[in-house]
């Protein structure tokens, strides 16, 4: 039975339902995951981790994150985290 076809409206909300033998995988956008007992893709709140935004304030958006630095610091894109440019 193709599970996706027959349960459409009730499984894999938010992502893409792909049948497989005897059940089916939920595909979510990236920034979400899927939740087996709700049967939908739900958001993943990155800034439960500690080292994102370390130094600064994080705020969870739908699918991402925006990280806040208090000047001088600034995020630095290769460690997710606030600090301060050396002058030049």
């Amino acid at each position: 039975a193709d599970e996706c076809k027959l349960f459409e409206k009730e499984v894999c909300k938010g992502g893409y339902c792909g049948n497989t033998e005897g059940s089916y995988d939920c595909y979510c956008e990236s920034g979400h995951y899927y939740d087996p007992v709700k049967l939908e893709c739900k958001d993943v709140n990155e800034c439960l981790d500690e080292s994102i935004c370390d130094g600064g304030e994080c705020l969870n958006t739908n699918g991402s994150y925006i990280c806040f630095c208090k000047p001088p610091m600034v995020l630095d894109p290769n460690s997710y985290r606030c600090i301060v440019l050396p002058q030049l």
